[in-house]
């Protein structure tokens, strides 16, 4: 789910996804995070509900485990190919945007699974192929 989250809140304004990042997710207050992205606490707040509605409103739409369109590639088949089982993470929760933001938070205390690890060297990978000014190596 943290790829998911990941990907969905890349497609925010920079600003927007800081903020939501740093006051929901990383826990640090209106004020700091006010003071982080150098701005103001109404602006701040602003950008909070902005990126709130605009998350919802995609996860409503793209979400296979809101639509209830079938299972989600990322969520669920990815834990059953890397561990075995298929778990749906927003299982008895009311699968919107704050349940993500508190899975999301305990996630984050946890030590990281093996499947997790991979996965975040992959999107290093990716990232690194793509950056902007680095070299690709050629193969010889």
């Amino acid at each position: 789910m943290a790829v998911c989250f990941a990907c969905t809140l890349r497609n925010l304004p920079p600003q927007q996804a800081a903020a939501l990042l740093l006051r929901e997710v990383y826990a640090f207050s209106t004020a700091e995070t006010a003071e982080l992205l150098e701005a103001t606490v109404v602006q701040v707040k602003n950008w909070i509900q902005q990126a709130r509605r605009i998350m919802e409103e995609r996860y409503a739409h793209s979400c296979a485990l809101v639509t209830k369109q079938g299972v989600c590639h990322q969520c669920v088949e990815l834990d059953g190919f890397f561990n075995g089982r298929s778990r749906d993470p927003l299982d008895g929760t009311a699968r919107n945007l704050k349940a993500r933001l508190a899975i999301l938070r305990e996630t984050r205390k946890a030590a990281l699974g093996p499947w997790h690890r991979r996965m975040l060297r992959l999107v290093d990978e990716v990232l690194e192929a793509g950056a902007p000014g680095t070299a690709r190596p050629e193969s010889e």
